[in-house]
């Protein structure tokens, strides 16, 4: 098999997600964005048509204000299907490495790892060896930042085995978390109709917890902590001093795989889970990230506006907050989509300046007054609506979608 060839770069990539204190702004990152777009630019026929199409060159990257000038890319370039259902060839022409360089999935059959697809059409993102790397780095600076550099004693993930779930892009964030962690288990097991709670392991380690003030964290999905803590809170409550939440992959709605409840309110969660496990809600953190991103931003509860707020790990990544129609950048206090630049981008083409399809409000661009972390602060308000996508990034997909079956058909 052929080898390829790692551009230097992607070493300072490396040194970015090992900042001591990921919320503060790195001197190299605008160094290390300029040399990941142009690597975009030089190895992918479409990013590099993109950008002329835009007018974007990236040796114009040189100050502070660098980020916001790196043109958008909608997260629908990475979607299995286009909008009118035929299989999109994107995901595979975005690549700036041979298929081959990206590291084989655990089915050891695909090299995508996909989005968990609530709406039917995953993302489908390829990772090399050192994308993986950065991947879980970036998860587990969040996991640092609420628990500490200490490895935990146990670690609960609600959801199933990695080896059921072998594309999810779940596989490289949980393997980071299990070198985090003396003790690790998954509690949802196979049973005759699919996968059972194993309720008798939850309700063990939280015992083993409160008797010998081990560390102990759960998490991600919203919806099973809930419902198990609550069923488990009928008949007993517990103190664990050592104990954290880390929620991740959304799921407020009530929707996440197969379980399909009721919307969790947050401030009934969090208040809740603490109330029967002893958990101070300071623990109990949110976490927000999309597959199309390697980045992970972690959000503790404000009892102000009772929701999360979401922090930005300023060492390699910059926000910002957009209007879709006009793609214009907004201010403190608006309302728009979600645009995450980063430099962390190498074996995917367009992923260094993601629009997500996620409506948010940004709280601050100077810090945080709860916690006192610097760098921009924002809430998560819901999944933006169909009329919402509509302006510039749809342009840009129905544009790129042009250009790649144009390329496939030799035309």
């Amino acid at each position: 098999m052929p080898g390829y060839d790692v551009p230097s770069f992607v070493n300072d990539m490396f040194g970015l997600v090992h900042q001591t204190n990921i919320f503060e702004s790195t001197p190299n990152k605008i160094t290390v964005l300029k040399d990941s777009q142009n690597y975009q630019v030089e190895m992918n026929e479409i990013y590099k048509f993109y950008c002329e199409m835009v007018g974007f060159d990236p040796s114009d990257l040189k100050t502070k204000s660098a980020p916001e000038l790196v043109p958008t890319f909608p997260t629908d370039a990475f979607k299995k299907y286009f909008p009118n259902g035929e299989i999109s060839p994107l995901p595979k022409m975005m690549l700036t490495v041979p298929e081959y360089a990206l590291k084989l999935t655990l089915d050891e059959q695909s090299r995508f790892y996909e989005s968990s697809a609530t709406s039917g059409n995953p993302s489908l993102i390829g990772l090399t060896q050192e994308d993986f790397d950065i991947v879980g780095e970036s998860y587990g600076n969040v996991l640092r930042a609420l628990v500490g550099e200490k490895n935990l004693d146990n670690l609960l993930f609600f959801n199933p085995e990695l080896r059921y779930i072998p594309k999810s892009y779940a596989v490289p964030v949980q393997q980071k978390y299990t070198q985090m962690s003396r003790e690790y288990h998954w509690v949802l097991k196979p049973g005759e109709k699919g996968m059972d709670l194993d309720i008798n392991l939850v309700v063990g380690k939280m015992n083993e917890s409160e008797q010998t003030h081990k560390s102990i964290l759960f998490g991600p999905s919203v919806p099973l902590m809930y419902r198990t803590f609550k069923t488990l809170g009928q008949r007993k409550k517990w103190n664990l001093k050592e104990g954290f939440i880390m929620c991740g992959t959304g799921g407020w709605d009530g929707k996440k795989g197969s379980i399909q409840v009721d919307p969790i309110k947050k401030e009934d969660f969090v208040k809740s889970v603490s109330e029967i496990t002893g958990i101070p809600i300071s623990r109990e953190w949110d976490s927000f990230g999309t597959t199309e991103t390697k980045i992970n931003f972690p959000g503790h509860y404000s009892e102000g506006i009772k929701d999360f707020v979401f922090h930005t790990p300023e060492a390699y990544t910059d926000v910002f907050v957009r209007r879709p129609s006009d793609n214009e950048i907004l201010g403190v206090g608006k309302e728009g989509v979600l645009n995450i630049v980063t430099p962390l981008a190498f074996g995917h083409a367009g992923t260094g300046s993601i629009v997500v399809d996620d409506w948010v409000k940004l709280l601050s661009d100077d810090g945080c007054d709860e916690c006192g972390r610097k760098g921009k602060t924002w809430q998560y308000i819901r999944r933006a609506i169909k009329s919402e996508k509509t302006g510039c990034a749809m342009v840009a997909l129905e544009k790129l979608s042009e250009v790649a079956k144009n390329l496939v058909s030799g035309d």
